[in-house]
C-alpha cells in the first residue's frame, strides 16, 4: 500500500477492511482486465470490503487513530467466510457483491460497528452492504451471477486513506481466531467451498484412509 504521509492533502478518512488473499485477488485483478476497458480501476493492492468507516477530515486527528486503534486491539471475532459471486453495475461504480448473507461477517460487523457508533466515529448515514469495489466507469446498470470469489478473511486492517488521491496507509493488523466451539463453524463454512479438499488420514497398518468427520 502506498505511504500517505502528506499531513496537507485535502480530505483523509480511516476505515477497518478486509482483503483478499493473494491467489483471490490474483483472479480478481483478471475480471478487471477482462472487463477492459474499466475506467477507475482500483489497484490491486487497494482491493477491500469495508466493515466501518469514519467521516473525512481535513487533517488526520491523532485521537481518531488511536481511538480506531484501540477498537481494531479489542477485537474477539473469529475468522470470517467471504464468498463473492455477483457481479453488480450501478452506473457509477462496478462491484463485487454476495448473494447471501454470511453470519461470520455480520458478527464482525457488530463488533466493530458498536464502539464506533459509541465514540460517534461511524460515518454518517453509511450502511452495512458487503462489496468490493473494481472500478468506476459509467455505463448500464446490471447484475449477474459469476464464478465465486471466496476465502476467509482472517485479518482486519485499519486504512488512512487520503480521498481522491488513490492513496492507503495501513496503520493496524488485527488476526481474527477461532476459539474453541467456533473451530466447528469455520470448517463448516470451509466444507461449503468446492475447491476446499478435506485431509485424509491413514490408519496404521490398516493399508487404508479416511476423512475426517
Amino acid at each position: 500500500m502506498h505511504s500517505c504521509s502528506d499531513s496537507s492533502l485535502p480530505w483523509h478518512r480511516l476505515f477497518f477492511g478486509l482483503a483478499p488473499p493473494d491467489r483471490e485477488r490474483s483472479r480478481i485483478k483478471a475480471l478487471q482486465e477482462e472487463l477492459a476497458p474499466l475506467r477507475g480501476r482500483v489497484a490491486p493492492d487497494r482491493l477491500h470490503i469495508t466493515m466501518g468507516i469514519s467521516g473525512d477530515f481535513r487533517s488526520l486527528p491523532a485521537p481518531l487513530v488511536e481511538r480506531m486503534r484501540a477498537i481494531g486491539s479489542s477485537l474477539r471475532a473469529a475468522p470470517a467466510r467471504v464468498k463473492l459471486d455477483r457481479l453488480h453495475a450501478s452506473g457509477h461504480q462496478i462491484v463485487l457483491r454476495p448473494t447471501g448473507s454470511s453470519d461470520g461477517l455480520r458478527a464482525l460487523f457488530r463488533e466493530l460497528d458498536g464502539p464506533l457508533s459509541r465514540h460517534g466515529i461511524r460515518r454518517a448515514g453509511w450502511k452495512y452492504s458487503p462489496h468490493l469495489t473494481l472500478g468506476y466507469p459509467s455505463g448500464r446498470s446490471f447484475t449477474q451471477p459469476i464464478a465465486p470469489f471466496s476465502w476467509m478473511a482472517s485479518e482486519v486492517i485499519l486504512i488512512h486513506s487520503v480521498v481522491g488521491r488513490t492513496c492507503h496507509n495501513v496503520l493496524g493488523r488485527w488476526q481474527l481466531v477461532a476459539r474453541q466451539g467456533e473451530l466447528f463453524s469455520a470448517r463448516r463454512d470451509l466444507l461449503g467451498d468446492p475447491r476446499y479438499e478435506e485431509p485424509v488420514l491413514k490408519r496404521a497398518g490398516a493399508g487404508s484412509s479416511e476423512r475426517l468427520r
